[in-house]
């Protein structure tokens, strides 16, 4: 039988402490008797919402529910693609943290090229602290080691008169069920592990011994900005003063960048490998809390698609306290020289891929005499194409086998009488040959009201009764198609 929302947990549980006896499933690495389980976008869409409505983040509560302007869904059966709507682009939010990781990866692969080729010497260092039972704590704590390594490398900027290339991302992983803690009142807890990776280059005047003084500053500037938070790191264990430019102990790890790796074209692949030990894990996955991790925690993502299947108390509590002790605050952080760094290699890349699309369109179209306009267009897109190839970003394979023209008014409607949900699994499911019926009795009401008007969101208003009998009856069929499903499984 498969684990649904709404099945009894007793039996995986001690009746008294509700704590799991054993691993039935959660999204950790996954076995064959019980697999890393995925939500389905609507599902994570509808749930996050009712965390988010405990948290005071209204723009995380509202996002995708209304659009900005004309709304665009498509789906081939599996991935759901969107466009039009009014985002949160929060880094804890399942749809735009993806996108914001991406961009973040991609910046930080071009700074590392920069560096490569400027012949500087890179570091990639994680530091890590004491866990608490409070979530809000831990961030704090993490946050005010950042802020002391940060002062530190001013200070060392200015000691030794250089540019010192930083980024820092803070990252927090979830106990899995089975590894609860449990607090003197009697109640389990989810705990979390936070800690810092961070990025630093030193320009190629900097000796080996200097540096080694510098990275030994900033762990202890680390060492006291967690401590002055009420934290604790395993400073005896590390031994600082030992520290060498490849160097892993209690909680410390830094490792020395090679040059070469940093200009060829899997860079994710190299420095995933380097971080993790698996060839396979990409640095996008070091660097969010989105994707499968690789230790014994799980990531903020997986921890929603484990309410979403699960359920359990400790875990809702997770997420919203997360949420309330990041609300308004970055996760990632990118110094000056960084940023310039970053601003002359996209220039650079820029220039080349113009060259490069000016000189492939030239030969492509000949002696051709094409509107200006269709050449302009061409340039772009090879451009693009050339841009792309260089960051080894591969070509989107997406290909959509149903998609929908929603416009502004009638998605907003939708939105405000909380169908959203509905409208996403339906365009999903529409996609892998599902609910065609009901997909294209939505389309065709779409294609019959381009005039829809309703800004007071009346329910007096005749075409919103027509739009909410269809939502109604497509929402009435689901639960059928479920309860069908639920009871298969069960007999």
């Amino acid at each position: 039988m498969t684990i649904s929302q709404n099945t009894t947990f007793n039996h995986h549980y001690n009746e008294v402490s509700q704590k799991p006896v054993h691993n039935i499933g959660f999204n950790v690495k996954g076995t064959e008797q019980y697999p890393i389980q995925r939500a389905s976008e609507a599902q994570r869409f509808k749930v996050q919402r009712e965390l988010a409505y405990h948290t005071g983040n209204k723009s995380l509560f509202n996002c995708r529910r209304y659009a900005h302007n004309q709304a665009r869904l498509s789906s081939d059966g599996k991935k759901l693609k969107a466009s039009g709507l009014q985002v949160c682009g929060s880094s804890l939010c399942s749809y735009c943290a993806n996108k914001k990781i991406k961009e973040t990866s991609e910046d930080l692969k071009l700074v590392l090229r920069w560096c490569s080729r400027m012949n500087r010497t890179s570091f990639f260092g994680t530091t890590t602290h004491s866990k608490t039972l409070h979530i809000g704590q831990n961030d704090s704590i993490t946050r005010a080691g950042y802020v002391s390594m940060r002062k530190t490398i001013k200070s060392i900027e200015q000691d030794y008169t250089i540019k010192l290339v930083f980024f820092a991302t803070i990252e927090t992983t979830y106990a899995k069920p089975e590894d609860y803690k449990l607090t003197s009142t009697g109640e389990y807890v989810c705990d979390t592990h936070s800690h810092l990776h961070w990025f630093i280059s030193f320009p190629p005047e900097v000796d080996k011994e200097t540096r080694i003084k510098a990275l030994k500053r900033i762990v202890k500037a680390w060492d006291r900005g967690v401590k002055r938070e009420g934290g604790h790191t395993l400073t005896k264990k590390q031994n600082v003063e030992s520290l060498t430019e490849n160097y892993r102990k209690a909680g410390l790890d830094i490792k020395l960048l090679d040059n070469e790796a940093l200009d060829y074209e899997d860079l994710a692949g190299y420095l995933g490998k380097l971080i993790s030990g698996n060839s396979d894990y990409k640095l996008s996955q070091e660097l969010s809390n989105y994707r499968v991790k690789q230790g014994k925690g799980r990531s903020f993502l997986q921890l929603l698609d484990d309410i979403i299947i699960h359920g359990l108390e400790a875990d809702k509590k997770a997420w919203i306290n997360t949420v309330k002790s990041s609300y308004r605050k970055r996760r990632t952080f990118k110094n000056k020289y960084f940023k310039e760094a970053l601003k002359e290699m996209k220039e650079q890349l820029a220039n080349q891929a113009y060259e490069h699309a000016l000189d492939y369109v030239n030969v492509l179209i000949g002696n051709k005499d094409i509107p200006i306009e269709e050449r302009s267009t061409m340039i772009e897109n090879e451009m693009r194409s050339f841009i792309m190839s260089s960051q080894g970003i591969k070509n989107d394979t997406f290909v959509p086998t149903v998609d929908i023209d929603i416009p502004k008014e009638i998605y907003n409607t939708i939105g405000f009488y909380n169908y959203t949900s509905l409208l996403l699994d339906l365009v999903v499911r529409a996609g892998r040959g599902e609910l065609l019926k009901e997909f294209n009795l939505l389309k065709a009401f779409v294609d019959t009201n381009p005039h829809f008007n309703n800004p007071l969101y009346s329910r007096n208003h005749q075409p919103t009764i027509k739009l909410l009998k269809i939502l109604q009856d497509i929402e009435y069929k689901m639960n059928v198609m479920k309860k069908l499903s639920y009871d298969l499984e069960v007999e």
